[in-house]
């Protein structure tokens, strides 16, 4: 019994009891926004439209190799995954 006593004086001792109107707190003050500018021509990152070199694909018969057996191994049902995997770990 000593045990049940002691262990709900721990909880009460937890949760503080608070009236309603300490409950309410004001909101947190947020900083105000600074107002931004745009940017000049010459402060706007250069963003170059996304080109995909196939010349270098082609470059390296033996990876094309292995990326044409994962994807006809890929496409099968019944492919075996820890063979796509090691010849993934091949091309790395």
């Amino acid at each position: 019994m000593d045990a049940l006593r002691r262990a709900q004086e721990m909880h009460k001792g937890a949760r503080p009891q608070q009236n309603p109107s300490q409950r309410r707190s004001p909101p947190p003050q947020t900083p105000p926004k600074e107002e931004t500018k745009p940017l000049t021509e010459q402060e706007q990152p250069v963003t170059s439209p996304a080109v995909f070199d196939t010349s270098k694909l082609f470059e390296d018969k033996e990876k094309l190799l292995i990326l044409l057996l994962i994807l006809i191994l890929t496409s099968e049902e019944n492919s075996d995954p820890t063979l796509i995997l090691a010849l993934l770990y091949l091309i790395i």
